[in-house]
Order: structure tokens, then sequence, then C-alpha cells
């Protein structure tokens, strides 16, 4: 069973920000589907994997999430 998840890369832009992607793992294995944003750590809430401040970013990136898991 294939899981998502939404998180930050460990690498920062130049300005600062790190890139939001959704993994997905299957089989001890994973991969990254970029989301093509960027955020600052501080803005990011890892725990729960949503973007904190900004309700429209969070709330596109779950209809990207719901878009993923029917497809999985």
């Amino acid at each position: 069973m294939a899981t998502i998840q939404l998180t930050l890369k460990s690498r920062s832009r130049r300005d600062g920000t790190f890139p939001l992607v959704f993994r997905i793992r299957h089989n001890r294995q994973y991969f990254d589907i970029p989301t093509n944003k960027s955020i600052p750590s501080s803005k990011f809430d890892s725990k729960r994997g949503k973007v904190i401040g900004n309700k429209e970013l969070q709330f596109h990136l779950e209809e990207m999430m719901e878009l993923f898991k029917r497809k999985v």
C-alpha cells in the first residue's frame, strides 16, 4: 500500500525557501512529485504536513493530494 505525504525538500533555494513536494512511498521505496511551490521552513508544520498562514495554498495542495490518492 502506498502512502502520500506533503514534505519540504532538504535543500533550500537561493532565496532561503524550501520546495514543497509530495512524497509517495511504496515497498520501501519513495519518489517525490514537485508542486512548484516553495515556502520558508517556519511556515510549514512537518508533523501535520500543512502550510501555516496561507489557506489558499493549503487548499490547493489538499486538492492535489486527493487527486494523487485517487490515482494510487
